[in-house]
């Protein structure tokens, strides 16, 4: 299969996930996919409401995040005195707000009854699943069961989309899990230090996730050395999504994007040049 824009989704969304102390962006909820031209959003840590939708109107398919994470701001000794490092999104955990899963659960059903106003809402989607959800046990194969299955309670047409990470496939239990997740989004904890093991990773997916549908994610900023991806390395797994797209191993990329127009522009230039040449449509 030739590669289409149609196969692409960008991670969309008001504030600029875990870049260091990024400030107000000039880029509002929609600005990014537009700018890429894709027909595609995956709208993360926002309220999933009228408001946002209304916003989203003009897209064909737009998926939202029923993980509902909130700012945190951690700090850093710097010779013994604690300092603001920079904002990050953590996951809904504690009295104060439910357990994680209790979240997703009623995210779901509001997801789930938002899809019968707005037409273009195709799914849902559950951030850093592996890790989260599994490794941490924060939420059981039942309690993942009751989330599926309330996604879909007021249109079954519903995905629920799944982020997983090639360096968890191993977890305990985790094809315990697989059943109640209907697209996968694999993702590279730390694409600086592990790029490299792409083809290993979707190699394995077939048998991990019994052959359901892949989207590989793509990034342009670095979270865990704080700088933009090097160029070798952006290049490397963009070529590797239009090589996994020919050959129909994965259904297509999703682009983590959000915010990041005005802080690395000529990353996102380059994105856009490579998604003008290489994707129809």
């Amino acid at each position: 299969m030739e590669p289409n824009m149609d196969q692409i989704w960008i991670w969309d969304g008001v504030i600029g996930y875990a870049y260091p102390n990024p400030g107000p962006s000039i880029y509002g909820l929609g600005d990014t996919a537009s700018f890429f031209k894709s027909p595609n959003v995956m709208y993360l840590w926002g309220e999933n409401n009228e408001i946002a939708l209304d916003r989203l109107r003009d897209f064909k398919r737009v998926v939202l995040d029923i993980t509902k994470s909130r700012p945190v701001l951690k700090t850093v000794s710097i010779e013994g005195e604690e300092k603001p490092q920079k904002a990050y999104f953590d996951t809904l955990i504690g009295e104060d707000t439910g357990t994680a899963a209790d979240v997703s659960r009623d995210e779901a059903q509001n997801v789930s009854r938002l899809s019968t106003e707005y037409s273009n809402v195709v799914g849902a989607i559950n951030d850093d699943l592996s890790p989260h959800y599994i490794k941490h046990g924060h939420a059981t194969p039942a309690q993942m069961q009751n989330i599926y299955e309330t996604l879909k309670q007021h249109n079954s047409a519903l995905d629920l989309y799944g982020v997983f990470y090639g360096e968890h496939f191993g977890l305990p239990r985790l094809a315990e899990y697989v059943p109640y997740v209907d697209i996968v989004n694999i993702w590279v904890g730390n694409p600086n230090q592990d790029l490299d093991k792409l083809d290993e990773y979707i190699d394995q997916c077939p048998q991990v996730f019994a052959g359901k549908p892949i989207l590989l994610g793509l990034y342009l900023y670095d979270y865990v050395d704080c700088q933009p991806i090097h160029r070798k390395l952006l290049e490397f797994q963009f070529n590797k999504a239009v090589q996994y797209i020919k050959e129909d191993r994965i259904i297509g990329c999703t682009i983590l994007a959000a915010a990041l127009l005005d802080k690395i522009p000529d990353t996102v230039h380059w994105v856009k040049g490579y998604l003008e040449d290489h994707f129809q449509g």
